[in-house]
């Protein structure tokens, strides 16, 4: 007796389930925070409205994930941003002085700022997530 036409067959989902538990959610809930809302949006910096809901997701591995659906996380930033946040910092190491010992210490902090800038893409930036 057949009870799928699909040419994945179960044995081999279950295959791939056990060689990546991680990639695989086992189970999601989403619920209504309530009166937890503003400790939520508190811990979590986000706004009341924004954690009035939380989508929680349990993966196969056993890890937890807990998202806010009503929160628009952001995804890129302008790079002009961070060269600006970069500029801003070796400016402010500039402007400091070092102890004698610590000489070496803010030229070393000062070149790994501009090894960032200097990295920095062209284009806008993807934030990880």
């Amino acid at each position: 007796m057949k009870f799928s036409r699909h040419p994945i067959t179960l044995r081999q989902c279950f295959g791939e389930i056990r060689a990546r538990p991680g990639a695989y959610d086992f189970i999601s809930a989403e619920f209504e925070t309530g009166n937890f809302a503003q400790d939520l949006a508190r811990v979590a910096g986000i706004t009341v409205e924004e954690a009035g809901r939380v989508l929680v997701t349990r993966d196969y591995d056993g890890r937890y994930v807990v998202e806010f659906p009503k929160h628009n996380q952001m995804t890129t930033v302008e790079t002009e941003a961070i060269r600006n946040q970069l500029s801003g910092m070796a400016r402010q190491m500039v402007d400091t002085e070092p102890l004698k010992k610590e000489t070496n210490l803010k030229t070393a902090i000062l070149e790994g700022i501009q090894q960032l800038a200097d990295n920095l893409p062209d284009e806008d930036a993807m934030l990880p997530h």
